[in-house]
């Protein structure tokens, strides 16, 4: 029986790193996509900060681990019953040492970067070996491009992953560059223009959300040291007043011509409307991007137009292709990377290892199929009762023919020996000299008896 692997690494412990602004996006997406992910990784620390980056990142991790989760037994070995034993066994352990918050940062860690990195410590629980996983935080995580493998660095050393079999699962979402389908390339910069919008709103709003209050006084208050500070107190009184900027401007005619005779003011109001709206557009419109570029539709994050049921229909439906190909690519790795080794080292023959298996049918789908169900039921029923009554159908036919056979034999026998005693007599009569009964009586078949019977 083969061992399983009992070194176990240890990780960074890490702090993300914040304030990111337009060279700083660059240069991680610049090195995500040469395949080096210490900085993305922070970045996508970063962008979940956002409410709707997260949202819509919960959303589809959360509709994926409702799903129900069942597992096939493996067809790849003769052997059935060892095959059906797996099966069961995986059912019974696979929360153990997959549970859900492994598996929501692995979905988490797949879909925001494209890649992601699972380390099994494999421990022995009741008589087998369990891989325990534990998700490796992609801030020490790169591709090697010349051994084409991945690695990872630890406090100590950096490890190649493709050296270290039944010890690492990859998550990928493609096969040549994985981290090309990450969510981070194509929501980073609409995360940084919603920062700065929201930024430029604020600065915006500091400026025309307050209206300035212009105080008047007599000019001629500025020829007197005495009358001036009675204009200081006035501008004072003003400020205090609440937050709003003051202007003190000196008043010697009105718009009439006329002199201005005392002390007033007047609220000056900004119209800053048109620009509101420009902000808010703009915020909306990297919503909706960030959205589409993680749920692959925008409806379940925004509010539902008009004549939106149709619609609906046709993004529920994306929604649902994109989440078969999410679980199909769970299986696969599940499968090879995780369920195989977990076969091997108990079973002996990694062939038993079952598949997982997420039912992704709709609500419509699964009544269609359970109505299908019912109705080929009953379609057999149908044909079981048909057969079951053509077949005694037939024995009763079979039996009323052999009883009429019977009657029939029985009819000709009497028939026969009347047939017999007539001719017998007949043949000890005057005709006997004219027949030759002995004759008759073998053609006919008929016994002949004897005088003296």
């Amino acid at each position: 029986m083969n061992r399983a692997p009992r070194v176990r690494y240890a990780q960074h412990v890490f702090a993300p790193l914040m304030g990111w602004d337009n060279d700083r996006v660059r240069q991680a997406l610049e090195r995500h996509e040469a395949g080096d992910f210490r900085e993305s990784a922070d970045l996508a620390e970063a962008l979940l900060t956002d409410e709707r980056l997260d949202g819509a990142l919960q959303q589809r991790i959360d509709g994926l681990l409702a799903l129900p989760l069942s597992f096939e037994a493996s067809t790849e070995t003769g052997n059935t019953e060892a095959a059906e034993l797996a099966q069961r066994k995986a059912a019974e352990v696979w929360w153990r040492f997959c549970p859900e918050p492994v598996l929501r940062d692995v979905l988490k860690w797949l879909i925001m970067l494209g890649v992601a990195v699972v380390q099994l410590n494999w421990t022995e629980e009741r008589g087998q070996w369990l891989p325990l996983l534990e998700v490796w935080h992609p801030q020490d995580l790169w591709f090697d491009g010349h051994e084409i493998t991945y690695r990872v660095g630890t406090p100590t050393e950096q490890i190649a992953l493709g050296a270290d079999p039944y010890k690492w699962a990859i998550f990928a979402s493609g096969s040549q560059t994985p981290w090309m389908n990450g969510a981070v390339r194509r929501v980073a910069m609409y995360y940084l223009a919603k920062q700065q919008m929201f930024t430029d709103w604020t600065h915006y709003s500091e400026v025309y959300g307050h209206p300035t209050r212009v105080g008047k006084y007599p000019a001629a208050l500025d020829e007197s040291d005495e009358t001036a500070r009675e204009r200081d107190a006035y501008q004072d009184a003003l400020v205090n007043a609440g937050k709003s900027p003051v202007i003190m401007l000196p008043v010697d005619i009105d718009s009439d011509g006329k002199a201005a005779a005392g002390w007033d003011y007047e609220l000056v109001q900004a119209d800053g409307a048109s620009a509101v709206e420009v902000f808010e557009r703009g915020i909306r419109y990297c919503d909706s991007a960030a959205a589409m570029a993680i749920l692959r539709q925008t409806l379940t994050m925004e509010p539902a137009p008009i004549g939106s049921h149709a619609l609906g229909k046709v993004h529920n439906a994306v929604r649902h292709e994109g989440k078969r190909a999410d679980t199909e690519g769970l299986a696969t790795t599940g499968h090879y990377e995780v369920l195989r080794p977990w076969a091997l080292f108990n079973y002996g023959d990694e062939r038993l290892a079952p598949w997982p298996k997420w039912d992704t049918r709709t609500p419509e789908e699964r009544e269609a199929q359970a109505e299908a169900e019912v109705l080929e039921a009953r379609r057999r029923a149908d044909v079981a009762k048909a057969e079951a009554e053509a077949k005694r159908a037939t024995a009763d036919a079979s039996k009323a023919q052999a009883a009429a056979e019977a009657e029939a034999v029985k009819l000709r026998a009497e028939s026969l020996g009347t047939l017999a005693d007539a001719l017998t007599k007949l043949a000890t009569g005057s005709w006997g000299e004219r027949i030759d009964v002995e004759a008759l009586f073998k053609d006919l078949g008929v016994p002949l008896r004897s005088p003296a019977e």
